[in-house]
């Protein structure tokens, strides 16, 4: 789906309360991001355009796998692996930046987005957005 603007953002994977789908929001911010003669360099150094819609891509595919369609996805449910996993990375990056006195809003939310993106990167997670859920760490990796 094609709108106008989402949420202040470039798009969104969006499941509705009644489970019947899911399906990727795309602003027109989006598509004029590929307007421009040269790329969109954002988040932690990537390429914000391109590594947007694969994070929303990963999101969405992970709905719409489901063997039914009100079954938790794996990074929601927390008897998976992928979850247990993920969530387990997500505190040792916590418990490291706790230990070397760095304020964990503070480094995720931070307006210097590349900055000490190596702590994160010691515990295998791609970006400091990877540390705000297992749902976003799963689209990240």
């Amino acid at each position: 789906m094609r709108v106008e603007q989402a949420k202040r953002s470039l798009g969104l994977s969006k499941r509705p309360d009644s489970h019947d789908k899911t399906y990727l929001v795309l602003s027109d911010l989006f598509f004029r991001a590929y307007d421009q003669a040269s790329p969109s360099v954002g988040y932690d150094g990537g390429n914000f355009t391109l590594w947007f819609f694969v994070h929303e891509i990963v999101h969405l595919a992970e709905f719409r796998s489901l063997p039914q369609p009100d079954a938790p996805p794996p990074s929601y449910d927390q008897q998976s692996e992928i979850f247990r996993i993920l969530k387990t990375k997500i505190e040792q990056v916590k418990s490291a930046l706790s230990s070397e006195g760095i304020d964990f809003n503070q480094y995720v939310l931070g307006k210097d987005l590349a900055s000490r993106v190596e702590i994160v990167r010691n515990f295998e997670l791609p970006t400091k957005y990877s540390l705000l859920s297992v749902q976003e760490a799963l689209a990240e990796l």
